[in-house]
């Protein structure tokens, strides 16, 4: 069957992708990003598409000629500019599925559990306008609502496989009820729904896509961590009143994951709409899903840590320089300094210069790292290097003219060597 994945850079797009391929179809992957070259290497072919600018049905009519089936994994859980919630689940789905209409060609949509055209946030009152518009279209269609998904390459996941590395973690929503399920059991109910159109049987209008058991999100981040072999830590409940200032600076730090929309959702969800009956999904499987036990390995340990080490460490590096150019020019007498430059060989005359151009460099360096990290400029992993050879060039500048700091009790030249060491790490992560 010659099918269209939408969304294949996405978690559960590339999972999706990647078994219908190995069921021996003829898949065409489309995105918006390139992929992944793992995931590139396989597509054959891939169309690079922004189906925010496919606002009609006569131009998805032209991407589908040919196309027996799409399977829709395009979704966002934060928008980027007002509107993108409705261009993407209502406009763009509504287009899309009447080009499907005029070119008998049958759609897997991918909503999310939660979703009403009533539900009190953006993201699922939008999911749930487009879920009432396909209820209501003469297609061939299917609509699955997944519970919480679980991929190492997911954002949620990526969040709460680094929350289980914590030592210590206060949760909003700790006690709320999930049904985590994993993004391979998710592709392979499209599989069997893709066998199920072959063999000509009728697809159920909507699916509940759940794991086997109910468990809470401090239950399953424990899940997590043991099967990481994480060490023991510390779980506890953040008042969701306390966790508003925090997603509105997750919103300012452009992280989705912990802006005021999950956590909206997550409030709402202490009914339990996150733990449906998944009867219909292991029928279709022929089995049960897999246990969240088994999600995690140990494998994704050190990703985990870094997801959370690599931005706090850069934040505390800024504040390291930025309060050295503050120490350097403001707090620190400047004879003091001026009597170090005489012994570096640096003329008097020069002393008040590069003291100023020294503070304005630190302070420079450490606003780049907050602005890059911020603003994911692709500039900023050139800053570690530049941090290396600044840190390098003074340190060897002391060694030789200022000889007596290796002998200093406080260390200020040997502390320089785990820094250098950290600058580099810091480096190959980025």
């Amino acid at each position: 069957m010659r099918i269209l994945v939408l969304g294949t850079t996405g978690a559960i797009g590339a999972c999706t992708l990647q078994a219908l391929l190995a069921e021996g179809h003829e898949v065409i992957g489309a995105s918006r990003r390139q992929p992944e070259q793992e995931v590139a290497a396989s597509t054959a072919p891939w169309i690079g598409v922004d189906v925010t600018q496919l606002p009609t049905t006569a131009q998805w009519e032209a991407m589908l000629e040919g196309v027996e089936l799409v399977v829709n994994c395009v979704g966002i859980i934060a928008e980027k500019r007002s509107g993108d919630f409705e261009i993407l689940h209502c406009t763009m789905l509504q287009a899309l599925s009447a080009a499907c209409r005029k070119r008998h060609c049958a759609l897997i949509h991918l909503s999310a559990l939660g979703s009403a055209s009533t539900a009190p946030t953006a993201y699922w009152a939008s999911k749930g306008r487009g879920e009432e518009w396909l209820a209501a279209q003469n297609i061939a269609c299917t609509i699955l609502r997944p519970s919480l998904v679980f991929s190492p390459q997911g954002a949620s996941s990526k969040l709460f496989l680094g929350l289980a590395t914590l030592p210590l973690v206060l949760l909003p929503g700790a006690n709320v009820p999930v049904q985590p399920v994993s993004v391979d059991d998710l592709a392979a109910l499209i599989v069997a729904l893709v066998r199920m159109r072959l063999a000509g049987e009728t697809w159920p209008r909507r699916i509940d896509v759940a794991g086997p058991r109910k468990m809470t999100l401090a239950q399953y981040i424990s899940l997590l961590r043991q099967a990481m072999g994480a060490p023991p830590a510390w779980l506890g409940h953040l008042p969701f009143a306390l966790a508003q200032p925090i997603a509105r600076v997750g919103t300012w730090l452009r992280l989705p994951m912990l802006g005021p929309e999950p956590l909206t959702m997550l409030a709402a969800s202490q009914d339990g709409r996150l733990c449906p009956d998944n009867s219909m999904m292991c029928q279709m499987l022929g089995r049960s899903p897999r246990d969240p036990a088994g999600f995690a390995t140990r494998s994704l340990r050190p990703a985990a840590i870094a997801g959370w080490a690599y931005p706090a460490l850069t934040v505390i590096i800024a504040w390291l320089w930025l309060y050295t150019a503050y120490v350097s020019w403001f707090a620190w007498p400047h004879e003091q300094s001026h009597a170090w430059l005489s012994a570096c060989a640096i003329p008097p005359g020069l002393h008040e210069f590069v003291l100023a151009t020294a503070s304005l460099t630190d302070a420079a360096l450490g606003t780049a790292l907050l602005t890059g990290l911020v603003r994911a400029r692709s500039w900023h992993g050139v800053l570690w290097p530049v941090q290396i050879g600044l840190v390098a060039g003074y340190t060897l500048l002391m060694t030789v003219f200022l000889p007596q700091f290796w002998a200093h009790p406080f260390g200020p030249l040997s502390k320089n060597l785990p820094l250098l060491l950290l600058f580099c790490v810091m480096w190959r992560l980025r």
